[in-house]
Order: structure tokens, then sequence, then C-alpha cells
């Protein structure tokens, strides 16, 4: 006999939870994606390390270039001229922007860098991507866009997130 309990709610993705709670669809969301690893902070580079390991560059990319999904980051790029030089014929938009992160990774104001330090050479390297939006531009987004992402969202009793 089993003793595996199943969590139905931990199954749930994203948008099946903001269906869920009802929240306006113009409602503010921030949607936030961490990574980290082990590094030798003693040592130039290591932010770089986790990045390209992490894979953050390419779930940001994923998410802010599906057409349709509204945010400031891609906007962001753009008026910044990061965005200029890709293929105008629609491939590899996600993999050019995953690109431009990761070469202008410390130009990047929604990528958070945090260390601990847990001696005088080693420690654990966060980096941590944050997205503004809207419930409703989450909601007409693809589901498969939010794994590992966490929402965060101002209700009336206060500060709730979700994981995705």
């Amino acid at each position: 006999m089993s003793h595996f309990t199943h969590n139905k709610e931990k199954d749930m993705s994203l948008q099946n939870k903001l269906k869920e709670i009802n929240l306006n669809e113009n409602e503010t969301i921030v949607l936030t994606y961490a990574a980290g690893g082990d590094v030798v902070h003693a040592w130039d580079g290591y932010e770089e390390e986790v990045l390209q390991s992490s894979g953050l560059p390419d779930a940001v990319a994923s998410l802010i270039s599906n057409s349709g999904f509204k945010n400031d980051v891609i906007d962001d790029l753009r008026c910044a001229d990061l965005l200029e030089d890709y293929p105008r014929d629609g491939s590899g938009f996600k993999t050019y922007i995953s690109e431009v992160i990761t070469e202008n990774f410390w130009e990047m104001d929604f990528i958070e860098r945090t260390t601990e330090q847990y001696d005088y050479k080693r420690g654990y390297c966060t980096l941590e991507a944050t997205i503004g939006t809207t419930v409703g531009s989450v909601m007409a987004a693809p589901e498969h866009l939010f794994g590992g992402w966490k929402a965060t969202i101002n209700t009336k009793l206060g500060r709730l997130t979700l994981e995705g």
C-alpha cells in the first residue's frame, strides 16, 4: 500500500491558479525567475559562469519574446537599441534575445545578482530576473512559459506569491 499523497495545487499551472483567485486582467503581476550555483567568488567571472549554466537567459528570452506577452523588458531592450541586428525573417528571435542578455549581462537592470559568501573564497551566487506585466498578459501566454517562474500579486489581503 502506497502512502503517496498527491498535491493538486502543485500540479496546477500558473494560469489555473490565477483563474482560481479570480483577479482582474489589468492587475499588475511581477514574475521572478531565480537560478544560482556554487562559486569561487575570489575569481572574476563567476557571475557569468552562473548565468551561462543556469538557463536564465533562455527562460527570460522565451517569455519576453512571446508575441502578445506585454512586458517592459522587451521594450527596454528595443529602446536601448539592443535588438536592432536580429534577422527580420522571424527566425531565431528568442535565441538572439538570449544572446543579447548574456552579452550585456551587466547592463540588464531587471537581473539582480547576490552572492552569499561561505568563506574567503567560496559561496553561492543567485541571479534573479524580475519582469512586470499584467494578469491578462500572463493568461494570454502559453502555459509552458511559466515553468520555474514565481508570480507576485498585491491583493487586498496582502502580497500573494504563486509558483508556476
